[in-house]
């Protein structure tokens, strides 16, 4: 073969060669805007998820001023639960106070109504029999008088 027969050849393989390098690359094209058209929708889904992100962002601060809010209210029934307890506890005390300082006094005031009661009940019987003993001498006196 000849040089240009050997040139030929070559730039016939070399014609080839572009014409593959060519519909690889138009290939390579299609699948760039194919690739393209999938990270459009990619992004756009991502755009979707963000502001759902945000709009999930917004709710959760909302619960944490809730949270906060509930939080706080706790913590005053806490307070109030402890100022009641704190009296609860000085009323306790105040009680058992009364009861050292007063129970021995109403015991022996208790004490005293019962022997009064006692002294009342004796005395009442003694009236009783006395005026029973009156009656009788009443009668007598009367039985006399009409005898007289």
């Amino acid at each position: 073969m000849d040089n240009e027969t050997k040139i030929l050849v070559l730039l016939e393989t070399l014609v080839s060669d572009v014409g593959a390098l060519k519909t690889g690359q138009e290939r390579l094209e299609l699948r760039m805007e194919g690739l393209e058209q999938r990270l459009g929708s990619v992004e756009q889904r991502l755009e979707g998820l963000e502001q759902r992100l945000g709009s999930v962002e917004q709710c959760l601060d909302g619960v944490e001023q809730r949270f906060g809010s509930v939080e706080q209210r706790l913590d005053g029934a806490e307070q109030r639960q402890e100022t009641i307890q704190r009296k609860l506890d000085r009323l306790h005390e105040s009680v058992i106070r009364i009861e050292n300082e007063y129970g021995y006094k109403i015991s022996i005031l208790f004490d005293a109504y019962q022997a009064n009661k006692d002294s009342y009940m004796t005395s009442n019987q003694r009236i009783s029999v006395l005026e029973e003993g009156f009656e009788k001498l009443s009668l007598e006196v009367m039985a006399l008088k009409t005898k007289i």
